[in-house]
């Protein structure tokens, strides 16, 4: 079995904060690998580039997470080192914060308020001085591609976001009078004034799963935003210790409300890699380009059009009876897909992304 070589010890990992979407990209990987790679590789991550040239010497990369130019004097600056310090310098996105087509991307009840129109203009800037970009999936990549009308796309790699299994686990669940369902995305995915990705049936079939008793639901959040009354609610979780909360809670069903928009098009299958890490049936929206589309079925796909009565029926029915084979499906398709950090394929698939041409199979 091939073994990698290493060239440079170093990755550095520049990001604006250590936020859920750097410890997706980088900071799970930094964990299993740091600790457990021979010493022969490590990524450093930082708000602040480094300039030191002692480290850039043995450094492979300087990978800048979700750039919207406020690094772009500091990328230049880096660029007029390369060749004197031989290390690649490469952009990384999981969503798509840039105009794309002349619009802004950002759904109305995503509170993301970077200007998507300078970051468009910003990444145009700087992409003579950048030598990769890597991003979480296929239908990102073609905006980016197309966007930025790239002629050759040797230097544009799909990196997926990967399944931990040393950081979740499928934890004994105790016996429960009735399902334990949990919302778990972000508040981003709607707002006070608009539904957003909970539109449609999911409010409706929730409030009547919870008001008649046949599911315990619990959510993450400041708030019960849209969710009925007797929602659990827990605090956030650190970015760092979310799978093992996750892990620790043992849902029975995670829900996944996607709308279909360019944005959703574009974003990863996180949801989906949780539910097949703890063992939670998952049901997602569905619609041509949702990212969750592989991991359903005609018994947990969610269309924009479906009826508040149908989405009761199959989330009771993903808790109870079909559960068991729901979550295996779920788990045996994150396998199939390569998508297991632990994996050989997968971890010589994110190392030879980050190191570049410093790494070798031998």
């Amino acid at each position: 079995m091939a073994t990698l070589t290493y060239q440079k010890k170093y990755a550095i990992v520049v990001t604006p904060r250590f936020d859920v979407c750097f410890q997706v990209r980088f900071g799970n990987w930094m964990h299993y690998l740091n600790g457990g790679a021979g010493g022969e590789c490590e990524i450093i991550a930082t708000t602040t580039p480094i300039f030191d040239e002692r480290i850039l010497a043995h450094t492979a990369s300087v990978t800048f997470q979700r750039f919207t130019g406020a690094y772009a004097m500091d990328i230049k600056r880096l660029a007029a080192l390369k060749k004197k310090l031989h290390f690649d310098i490469v952009l990384d996105y999981d969503d798509i914060l840039f105009a794309c087509r002349g619009k802004s991307p950002i759904p109305g009840y995503n509170q993301y308020n970077g200007d998507v129109f300078a970051a468009r203009r910003a990444i145009a800037d700087i992409l003579p001085f950048v030598d990769r970009i890597t991003l979480s999936t296929a239908s990102l990549a073609l905006a980016f591609i197309g966007e930025f009308h790239l002629r050759g796309t040797d230097h544009v790699q799909v990196v997926p976001n990967f399944a931990f299994t040393t950081l979740a686990w499928d934890e004994k669940r105790p016996r429960r009078k009735r399902p334990l369902v949990v919302y778990t995305g972000a508040t981003s995915h709607y707002s006070k004034d608009d539904l957003g990705d909970l539109t449609g049936p999911w409010i409706p079939a929730i409030t009547q799963l919870v008001g008649s008793k046949a599911i315990e639901f619990h959510a993450f959040g400041p708030d019960k935003g849209p969710f009925p009354d007797k929602t659990v609610l827990h605090p956030h979780a650190y970015a760092s210790q979310w799978l093992s909360t996750l892990s620790r809670l043992a849902p029975d069903v995670i829900i996944a409300p996607l709308a279909a928009n360019l944005f959703n098009s574009c974003k990863s299958d996180i949801k989906a890699l949780e539910a097949g890490l703890v063992g939670a049936a998952f049901i997602g929206g569905a619609f041509p380009g949702s990212p969750y589309n592989k991991f359903l079925t005609a018994d947990t796909a969610v269309l924009g059009d479906d009826t508040p009565e149908r989405v009761a029926e199959l989330i009771v029915g993903a808790g109870t009876t079909h559960r068991d084979q729901i979550a295996e499906f779920v788990g045996a398709q994150v396998v199939n897909n390569g998508l297991v950090a632990e994996s050989k394929p997968a971890t010589d698939l994110f190392i030879k992304a980050l190191f570049g041409e410093f790494v070798h199979a031998t």
